[in-house]
């Protein structure tokens, strides 16, 4: 169940874009108990589609479902997730720091794990 939940939630900013659903409903159709953790990554824009690649930058219009997922979901563990293209650490602690300013906004502060 964890694993096909994960699966779900992953795909919602690919799936928004690929199939025409409104990534916005499907955040506030998830229950919040079974959120732990939310991955933010990049993807690979292929025009008429995009693949979950994991291997770019975060893009504005995941930034925005990100701040949508924090009105949800309150102070939840968040992590810059990237499987490949991998660049300099400061590059990737930029990204990070838009992930707390967004929090930050909302009131929100992560502590440094």
């Amino acid at each position: 169940l964890h694993t096909a939940y994960r699966r779900q939630r992953q795909m919602c900013i690919r799936d928004r874009r690929n199939h025409g659903f409104k990534a916005e409903d499907f955040i506030k159709g998830i229950n919040i108990e079974h959120v732990k953790q939310i991955h933010l990554a990049g993807h690979s824009d292929m025009g008429t589609h995009v693949i979950d690649t994991h291997d770019h930058p975060v893009v504005d219009s995941v930034w925005e479902l990100y701040s949508q997922a924090l009105d949800r979901f309150g102070a939840i563990s968040t992590m810059i997730e990237r499987d490949d293209n991998i660049p300099e650490f400061n590059i990737l602690e930029q990204e990070l720091s838009v992930a707390k300013e967004i929090a930050h906004k909302k009131g929100i502060v992560f502590n440094r794990a």
